[in-house]
């Protein structure tokens, strides 16, 4: 060895070296590969990855909300869509097909997409459809409805049930069985042609590794939530609600709406400019809600003449925009009741009405040196405490 030509010795050592260099560039691989992700279902969606590719929204973030889009520079290949479907049981999915990436690429999550359950893989189905897989031994809650009611936004202790995700709803004649902490408490929900909240006037018990089954009947006795003096049958007990907004039907009677409307995406709401808006998202994540702003002077009126003493109460949420400080303002009668500066995330107020005509108003300076900003309400609520 150490009589060999130098000139060997150099020749191997570049020829090494060129080895190496090419090793580097092909671990280096560019990813100059576009793929865009369009979620057109129901469902927000995070955790977004395509072979270890993060999928993120234009400012970075990494839920994609429905109806929005999420996309990423990539490599070429070919490799399934990882995601967690967001909701009141979030699940981790995959696509139950491969997406090859070759040069620009769209793909569309729909509610049809066939997804596999990445904690079981047997477990597959429709991505609007499928649902975590029970263990052979669970605590679980069945709720039946045999009336001749839609019941919507059905929940005990925290877990929602639905057959129809698109209305969250338990429609007539169906049924819907979920595994659920072992506990005891009332079955929440709402007559969809009702806008009062409900619950059982019985307490519903679930014990450990235990099953339970809830028939709704049109004589089951039910209780006004937001006036437990007020009861009655399933079919028969009259609402003590005077309004109620849940952004989800048609639009309320209001006394003056400017700035304001229905959103469930940010192509909904009122003076939208791309990546010049700020907002928070709807309060039930896949419905809607109401927005207010895109103006310096956006506002909600509400005028009602209550017969005797009532509640009032609604959900919001503010955000503003860089050094904005006019905010949102509250009032009953002329008179503040909250002021909101700055990013509040969803939270609940409640106010007394006496008898009497009153006029409620959320007002919203929601533009600010071409930026746009908003005021969210959901749940508006009025009923009779007496």
């Amino acid at each position: 060895m150490k009589n060999m030509p130098i000139r060997i010795i150099t020749a191997a050592l570049c020829i090494g070296l060129l080895v190496t260099a090419c090793e580097t560039e092909a671990e280096e691989e560019v990813k100059d590969q576009y793929l865009a992700i369009e979620n057109g279902s129901f469902y927000d969606i995070s955790n977004v990855k395509w072979k270890d590719n993060i999928i993120t929204t234009s400012n970075g973030n990494l839920r994609i909300p429905a109806n929005g889009n999420g996309d990423a520079r990539v490599q070429n290949g070919s490799d399934y869509l990882y995601f967690t479907r967001d909701g009141t049981v979030a699940m981790t999915l995959r696509t139950a097909d491969a997406i090859p990436v070759n040069g620009t690429t769209r793909f569309t999550l729909t509610n049809a997409t066939m997804v596999v359950d990445t904690t079981q893989e047997t477990n597959k189905g429709a991505l609007s459809a499928i649902t975590p897989t029970a263990p052979a031994s669970s605590t679980a809650l069945t709720i039946k409805n045999q009336s001749f009611s839609e019941l919507q936004n059905v929940q005990w202790q925290g877990v929602t049930f639905a057959s129809n995700a698109v209305e969250n709803s338990v429609p007539v004649g169906n049924t819907v069985t979920k595994e659920v902490d072992p506990g005891s408490g009332y079955i929440f929900f709402k007559r969809k042609s009702n806008p009062a909240f409900a619950r059982t006037k019985e307490v519903v018990t679930v014990g450990e590794n235990g099953t339970e089954e809830f028939v709704f009947t049109d004589n089951t006795l039910i209780v006004e939530a937001n006036n437990p003096d007020n009861t009655g049958t399933l079919k028969d007990m009259t609402t003590t609600v005077v309004f109620f907004d849940d952004a989800e039907g048609e639009i309320q009677n209001y006394a003056e709406r400017k700035g304001s409307a229905y959103y469930s995406n940010s192509s909904e709401l009122p003076y939208y400019r791309y990546n010049y808006t700020s907002f928070y998202g709807p309060y039930t994540g896949t419905g809607k809600s109401i927005a207010l702003g895109g103006l310096t002077d956006a506002k909600l009126r509400l005028t009602l003449n209550l017969e005797r003493e009532a509640k009032l109460s609604f959900w919001y949420a503010n955000i503003d925009y860089g050094t904005l400080t006019e905010g949102a303002v509250f009032a009953i009668d002329e008179t503040q009741k909250a002021e909101w500066q700055g990013n509040y995330n969803w939270s609940f107020q409640e106010y007394t009405l006496e008898a009497g005509l009153h006029e409620i108003v959320w007002t919203k300076h929601g533009y600010y040196e071409g930026y746009y900003s908003y005021l969210s309400l959901d749940n508006i609520l009025v009923y009779y405490t007496e």
